[in-house]
C-alpha cells in the first residue's frame, strides 16, 4: 500500500491500548495508559527533551491507524504522543506524578506539537510489519525488552495467526517468534501455577525487572545436567516428569527474578555462571537427585 502522510491534531490522537509497553492492568483507557507511561517509561524525561528542542525531532514521524470520527490510534510513538499531551495539558498527569515536574512551554512549542506529523497505515496488520522490524527483530534498532516482545507476539497470535504465518507477515525470523512464544508459556506458568506472596507478585509484574536472566536459567542445559531432566521443553511446556518441578522452578525464579527487588538468600545475575546455582542447592540448600526412574531425595532445607 501507499502510506499516507499527514499532520494530525494532537487532540485527535489516542494512545494504543494494545501497546506492549503497557501492563495488562493499564489498558482500559487513555488515562490509565498515560499514567503507566509516566510512571514506567520516563515520559517526563522525554517531555523535557521535546520542550528544550521546541518540537519533536524532524525524523520522528509517528505511525497511526484510523478509527471512527476522524480519530486515530498511535501504534508507533506512544511515548512521544503522551509527552506532547502532558506538555500541552499538564493536569493530565493526575495521580501519576506532579504537575511541577512537567516543563512549561512557550507558544512556539505549543503550536509545534499541537499537530504531529504521522504516517497512516490502513490497518494494524499493515503497521505491524514496520513495528516488528523496529522492536521485535533481533537486529531492530529500537528493540523492546523481552516482556514487551512477549506481549506483542501473544497479542498477534490471538488474532488467529500461527507462528509461521505471523513471521512471514511481520518479516521477522520464525526462530525468534517461537522463542518468544515459548517464553510466554514459561512466564504464564511461573505467575499462574506457582504460589507467590503479594510482594513477590509485585516483583513478577514489575516491567523494570529483567526477565532474561530467569528464562536463561530455566531453559539452560545445566539444569538438565544437574537434575537429570529438562525443566521446560523448547516449546515452553513444563516437564511433568521433573521431580518436584514447582519447588525447583520457584527456587530458580526467586534467585533470578525476585532477588532483583527483595532480599533473597542467593542472587543470580548476568555475571553468574549457571552452574554456580548448583552451589546454593548443593551447599546452603542441599539437594541430591537419583535420576533413575525419577526418584529423588531432597534435604528439607531446600524448601525453606
Amino acid at each position: 500500500m501507499q502510506w499516507e502522510k499527514k499532520s494530525i491534531p494532537l487532540k485527535d490522537i489516542m494512545l494504543d491500548s494494545e501497546n506492549p509497553r503497557l501492563g495488562p492492568h493499564n489498558q482500559s483507557s487513555d488515562v490509565a495508559a498515560l499514567a503507566y507511561l509516566v510512571q514506567h517509561e520516563n515520559v517526563i524525561g522525554l517531555a523535557r527533551n521535546i520542550a528544550a528542542y521546541k518540537n519533536l525531532y524532524p525524523h520522528e514521524s509517528i505511525i497511526c491507524i484510523p478509527i471512527e470520527d476522524e480519530k486515530y490510534i498511535v501504534v508507533e510513538g506512544n511515548r512521544r504522543v503522551a509527552a506532547c499531551k502532558l506538555l500541552c495539558k499538564p493536569y493530565l498527569i493526575g495521580g501519576a506524578g506532579n504537575e511541577s515536574e512537567i516543563p512549561k512551554i512557550d507558544e512556539q512549542t505549543r503550536e509545534s506539537i499541537s499537530s504531529l506529523h504521522a504516517c497512516i497505515a490502513d490497518s494494524r496488520p499493515t503497521a505491524d510489519e514496520i513495528i516488528a522490524k523496529l522492536h521485535i527483530d533481533e537486529f531492530g534498532k529500537l528493540s523492546w525488552n523481552t516482556r514487551k516482545k512477549i506481549r506483542y507476539v501473544e497479542s498477534r497470535l490471538r488474532f488467529g495467526n500461527d507462528v509461521e504465518a505471523l513471521a512471514e507477515n511481520l518479516g521477522v525470523s520464525t526462530r525468534n517468534l517461537y522463542k518468544l512464544k515459548a517464553f510466554g508459556r514459561i512466564f504464564t506458568y511461573v505467575y499462574s501455577m506457582l504460589k507467590w506472596s503479594p510482594k513477590e507478585q509485585d516483583v513478577i509484574w514489575d516491567d523494570a525487572v529483567d526477565l532474561d536472566i530467569m528464562f536463561y536459567v530455566l531453559t539452560n542445559n545445566v539444569i538438565s545436567s544437574h537434575f537429570g531432566h529438562v525443566l521446560f521443553s523448547d516449546a515452553g511446556e513444563i516437564n511433568h516428569d521433573f521431580p518436584d518441578k514447582d519447588e525447583v522452578c520457584k527456587r530458580i525464579v526467586q534467585h533470578t527474578l525476585i532477588s532483583q527487588r527483595l532480599n533473597i538468600d542467593y542472587r543470580y545475575t548476568r555475571n553468574t555462571a549457571v552452574r554456580d546455582l548448583n552451589s546454593p542447592w548443593n551447599c546452603r540448600h542441599p539437594i541430591t537427585y537419583k535420576v533413575r526412574q525419577g526418584v529423588y531425595d531432597a534435604q528439607e532445607s531446600f524448601y525453606r
